[in-house]
């Protein structure tokens, strides 16, 4: 039984609590859970007619660059445009992706997304959705930007915000207006998250192609403990497949 995301409630809330859980069974990697969450939201929320609620689905995490794989190093150069880039720089990485096009399923094909490097606290405001992103999960721009140690060194207890644009279009806080928002009728996003075992955050973020409520957003906080009791048994050293 899919869940309504018009009029996420307590039952639909449960109801993607336990498909949280499942999804994460048996994965041998961060990535593996991550991508398994992202399919399961996209198959799972719908709207009042039954049909997919969900254009693009997104997992995210930070990494100190030294732990990326060669690929990825390469992209965050890129995207640094120039700037030296330490071992320790923390970089946003996509870690998972599913959504109605083709290349929205695979996290390779991701033009501008795979790794982005924070550097500097200027990088990380110029990025709006990220900025937005971090003060909804109750951190500052020092949390990530020259902090070598990790984000969330006390992982006991701690729940974050969610990150809630009700109205995508025209938002500030969401970027490529004209070549994603509006052609793929994106409405609302909302994004959730919480620390891995090595302090580092995680986030998911979810496209809506219908309105979200500030209710309905809101019952994603305990969704996101949920992927984080499950994701808590992978070390740093298994967040790549």
């Amino acid at each position: 039984m899919a869940s309504n995301l018009a009029g996420f409630g307590l039952p639909e809330r449960l109801r993607c609590s336990s498909g949280v859980r499942a999804a994460c069974e048996g994965t041998q990697s961060v990535e593996e859970a991550a991508q398994s969450l992202c399919e399961f939201f996209y198959d799972e929320l719908i709207d009042p007619e039954g049909k997919r609620a969900c254009a693009l689905v997104r997992f995210y995490v930070t990494q100190p660059f030294a732990r990326l794989p060669r690929e990825l190093k390469e992209f965050a150069r890129s995207a640094a445009g120039g700037l030296p880039i330490g071992e320790e720089s923390r970089c946003l990485t996509l870690l998972a992706t599913v959504g109605d096009e083709r290349e929205w399923n695979s996290r390779f094909e991701s033009r501008g997304h795979q790794a982005i490097p924070l550097l500097n606290a200027e990088m990380v405001e110029k990025a709006p959705m990220i900025a937005e992103l971090l003060k909804a999960f109750g951190l500052n721009t020092k949390d990530v930007v020259g902090n070598l140690g990790p984000i969330v060194p006390d992982l006991g207890g701690k729940s974050y915000g969610v990150f809630y644009v009700p109205d995508a279009k025209g938002s500030e806080y969401i970027p490529a207006q004209t070549d994603f928002v509006v052609p793929h009728g994106i409405k609302s996003v909302v994004g959730c998250g919480s620390a891995l075992s090595s302090g580092e955050l995680f986030a998911m973020i979810i496209f809506a192609k219908i309105p979200v409520t500030a209710e309905s957003a809101d019952r994603f906080r305990p969704l996101a403990l949920d992927a984080k009791a499950s994701l808590l048994r992978f070390s740093a050293d298994d967040i790549f497949e």
